[in-house]
This record gives structure tokens, sequence and C-alpha cells, in this order.
């Protein structure tokens, strides 16, 4: 297995990752408020690869000011939200692209 830590740029290497997808994509983090990630998913979604979101059920990710999530729903994507009891659960994020490429660690798509 091929490890690498990245520490800068970190943005830009995940749509790298997210742009080498061809069935799926799988995030899980805690809060999400990047455009151009959200842009990137919706884009494979709308090429037919299966988005799934999840992310803490809180004003960043819902309130005002918030990123709209339809924009990927309607190419088919999915966001989900877990309640603020499981955001212990979310310290480190995580996304699994086709079930081979794993991006992992504290960093938030913010």
């Amino acid at each position: 297995m091929k490890v690498k830590a990245y520490f800068d740029d970190i943005q830009n290497v995940i749509i790298k990752k997210i742009n080498q997808a061809t069935s799926e994509i799988q995030v899980a983090v805690a809060w999400f408020t990047a455009q151009s990630l959200l842009n990137a998913l919706s884009y494979k979604a709308q090429q037919g690869v299966s988005v799934e979101i999840l992310l803490i059920d809180d004003e960043i990710n819902k309130g005002i000011g918030r990123l709209n999530f339809s924009q990927l729903e309607n190419f088919g994507g999915k966001v989900s939200f877990i309640t603020s009891k499981n955001y212990n659960k979310m310290h480190h994020k995580f996304c699994v692209i086709d079930k081979n490429i794993v991006i992992t660690g504290s960093y938030n798509w913010t």
C-alpha cells in the first residue's frame, strides 16, 4: 500500500483525486464550505459517479451562508447529516474513491 502525506495545497490535491473517480466517492467530514470541492463532486455526479457526503448537522453546514448542497443532489448525489450527539465521531475526516483511494486526516473541507 502506498501512503503519501500532504501538508500544502491540500484542496487541489483532493480535487485531483476526485477527478480520478470512475464509480464512487464517499466523503465524511465535519464541516464542508469549499465551493471548489463541491463543484468537483457535483461534476463527477453529473458524469454518473455515485457521490455521497456525510456532515455534522450544525450552522456551518446548514445555516445562513452555507453551501448549496442541492447542487450535488440535483445530479443524483446524496448529502446526509448526523446529529450533534455524534460530532465526536467526525474528528478524523475521510474520503474513499472507487474503494481504492483513501484521503484521511484532520483537514475539514473548508
